[in-house]
């Protein structure tokens, strides 16, 4: 049996009381501490939460629809001829820029020349015959039936005319526009066949690009729109253009409405089969209102941001979003110009909640940033 003679417990149950009043303190401590910083402050000497934050400023912002596309010559053609005979003269270097009606080609025309003769001389008979009866119908000395005739045979001998010149002129085969001849399959000498491949003939300048864009995006869709491409063959590079044609039917298998559009290409460094990327410019915004994506707070399907007012609390804002960029989010409605919105410490406030706000350093103005449409 144990006796104290102080009347006072022991060192060990002293040290455990010690402990619980010590838990007790700070336990109370810590909830006065989260319910003042949860509560706006009363007055000057309120504590408020500090956050960072960002204003609101009015900047450019480009609408864009990204895609891919393959590139194709404006005009491509194989040249073929359009009569058999043998080849005579190759009259370009292959690879080389030719312009519209330049000789390519000659076969050997002497047949075509001798049958374009005989129908050249029989036209001739035929029209001294047409006028020898025409004179005598008028003084009755020949009938209408045999003046009928002789303008028959004349129309005929005209049409075996033409008919032979055409073939002499198909005896020279010539550039159907401004462009580039590829690589020749014949040499001289070689008989030819209707419709043999010969070489082809391609126009590099304006380029084509032909994309497609889904079906659901089709209202931002016009002609006349601008878009630039990258290709990966030239790094660093971006070419421009614009839309000429949109495809009125939409793609069943894919569900895209398929566009084109021409590209300039001067200095000839894009080429057919090129694989592109591609930058649809469907929109232009002067002064579109963006925040960092860091500053929504979803809530369900809504979406939200912690406005500061002029008297620093916090108060949450329903805005409606539109194109996200580059970690940054258009508002659309909810928001004005020089508003500051929290973009980190928001899961620690509440409505009404009084904050210090810190905005970050300016910067330079921001370019136009090009958004792509979701």
């Amino acid at each position: 049996m144990n006796i104290y003679a102080t009347g006072r417990p022991p060192r060990s149950g002293r040290v455990k009381l010690l402990a619980i009043v010590a838990l007790l303190a700070l336990g109370y401590g810590g909830y006065r501490l989260v319910t003042h910083v949860m509560e706006p402050a009363a007055g000057p000497g309120g504590f408020a939460l500090p956050v960072e934050v960002y204003r609101v400023i009015p900047q450019p912002l480009q609408v864009t629809i990204d895609s891919v596309g393959t590139l194709r010559a404006n005009e491509s053609v194989t040249l073929r001829p359009e009569i058999a005979g043998r080849i005579t003269e190759i009259l370009f270097t292959e690879g080389a820029l030719i312009k519209k009606g330049a000789p390519l080609f000659r076969m050997d025309d002497r047949i075509y020349m001798a049958e374009m003769k005989q129908a050249e001389a029989n036209l001739q008979l035929a029209r001294l015959n047409y006028a020898r009866f025409k004179k005598l119908a008028k003084t009755g000395a020949s009938s209408r039936q045999r003046l009928d005739e002789a303008e028959a045979t004349l129309g005929i001998a005209q049409a075996d005319y033409d008919l032979a010149r055409t073939r002499v002129d198909y005896t020279t085969i010539t550039a159907p526009f401004d462009g580039t001849v590829g690589l020749r399959r014949i040499s001289p000498g070689d008989y030819v066949t209707v419709g043999q491949e010969l070489a082809n003939f391609v126009s590099y300048d304006p380029m084509k690009v032909d994309f497609s864009i889904p079906e659901t995006q089709m209202r931002a869709l016009r002609a006349n729109q601008k878009i630039d491409i990258t290709v990966e063959a030239i790094p660093g590079r971006i070419f421009a253009g614009d839309v000429y044609a949109i495809d009125p039917q939409v793609d069943v298998s894919g569900r895209a409405v398929a566009l084109r559009a021409t590209i300039a290409n001067l200095d000839f460094l894009l080429k057919p089969g090129f694989f592109a990327r591609v930058s649809l410019l469907v929109e232009e915004k002067p002064e579109a209102l963006l925040i960092p994506e860091a500053a929504i707070v979803p809530q369900g399907n809504d979406k939200f941001v912690y406005r500061i007012t002029p008297e620093n609390t916090a108060t949450l804002t329903p805005v409606t979003l539109g194109v996200r960029k580059d970690g940054q989010v258009e508002v659309v409605t909810g928001l004005s110009a020089g508003d500051l919105v929290v973009t980190s410490g928001q899961i620690k406030l509440r409505e009404g909640a009084s904050v210090a706000p810190k905005e970050p350093a300016p910067v330079a103005a921001p370019k136009a940033p090009a958004a792509s449409m979701d």
